[in-house]
């Protein structure tokens, strides 16, 4: 895993610029420490990355009108990813329901859907990925697209393998991917046969 560096202050930074409130959050998975971002919307980044809001103004120093409302469902993102993730981790989820506030091109958003339709302990390969998003000579802008999504594990960029069928290309790391795949895979295996999920 990466080392990381620590957020200053607090566990959980805010960010209000232009009405966009952002909060940060630590969450502990079994790949160590991750941080999610949201806004009133829905998720916008899952990351082993530390996300650092410790530059900008808080938000508490920013008062609006709107503030508590736009906090309020934040945490409310926040608290339900961090659940799905400790269910997902546990071989009990195998899609996530959390709102997200993806932010992208068109053809970006385009791929991020499509990798949100490989199923659950399966995977494909670029491709694959670039035929199904109506793209098939856009395979390299496709593995682009792949490696710019922001909320992995949600929308599950880790299940794009290459066509020899190896793992290639994962931001957080080969080690990552393959772990992912493998705790699927698993979960997948045993739903089969015990019938549960």
């Amino acid at each position: 895993m990466k080392n990381r560096k620590n957020l200053t202050n607090n566990a959980e930074a805010n960010l209000n610029s232009n009405e966009l409130v952002l909060r940060a959050r630590p969450i502990t998975t079994p790949l160590g420490l991750w941080w999610a971002e949201a806004s009133k919307h829905g998720i916008r980044r899952l990351t082993p990355e530390v996300i650092d809001h410790s530059n900008v103004n808080s938000a508490a120093n920013n008062w609006n009108v709107n503030l508590q409302d736009d906090l309020s469902a934040i945490a409310a993102h926040l608290d339900l990813l961090t659940l799905e993730l400790n269910h997902y981790f546990a071989g009990k989820l195998q899609q996530f329901t959390v709102a997200l506030d993806i932010a992208g091109t068109t053809f970006q958003r385009q791929v991020w859907q499509g990798l949100q339709q490989i199923p659950y302990g399966s995977y494909c390969s670029y491709a694959d990925l670039a035929v199904n998003v109506g793209r098939p000579k856009a395979f390299r802008a496709v593995g682009t697209a792949n490696g710019a999504n922001q909320i992995a594990i949600v929308i599950p960029c880790h299940r794009v393998i290459g066509s020899n069928g190896k793992l290639t290309g994962y931001a957080h790391g080969l080690d990552v991917k393959e772990y992912l795949l493998r705790l699927e895979h698993v979960a997948r295996a045993i739903s089969l046969v015990y019938g549960r999920v």
